[in-house]
């Protein structure tokens, strides 16, 4: 009888044992282990995010020219591997008033008339033990 009440005042703390290890880095999904983040207007996102092996958090920055691209015909950010996004796009800015990570910027568009141009980041810049990444660019200590 012992062993049988035992087990079952454990089997939560089982459960959220097995569950948190599942828990780790995916592609995307920064925003919801990283806190205190920014984007430089240069384009440059960092913040601190929580190492999964350490339970710490390392503040680290990627440059987002590494992520994504513009398209002028088009007039929009799309993910794209060393796409110097902000050659288009110079002047960026976290949107902290959403979910998902969104970076609005000023971008050239056609004959010098500005565009505004938003990436959803979350969706690509991942937490890779505590450094931001995206296509296999690993974020630099701050």
């Amino acid at each position: 009888m012992y062993l049988s009440n035992t087990l079952i005042s454990l089997t939560p703390f089982l459960f959220l044992s097995a569950t948190a290890n599942t828990i780790g880095p995916r592609v995307g999904g920064w925003t919801y282990t990283c806190r205190e983040t920014d984007v430089s207007a240069d384009g440059v996102l960092s913040g601190n995010c929580f190492q999964w092996n350490t339970g710490k958090q390392v503040c680290s920055k990627l440059d987002l020219d590494h992520c994504y691209g513009f398209d002028e015909s088009t007039m929009k950010g799309h993910e794209q591997d060393d796409g110097n996004f902000t050659q288009s796009c110079p002047l960026c800015a976290l949107n902290t008033q959403s979910n998902g990570g969104f970076v609005e910027c000023r971008c050239s568009g056609p004959e010098g008339i500005p565009v505004r141009a938003v990436l959803r980041t979350d969706d690509l810049v991942t937490n890779n033990g505590g450094y931001l990444q995206c296509f296999g660019h690993v974020a630099e200590l701050c």
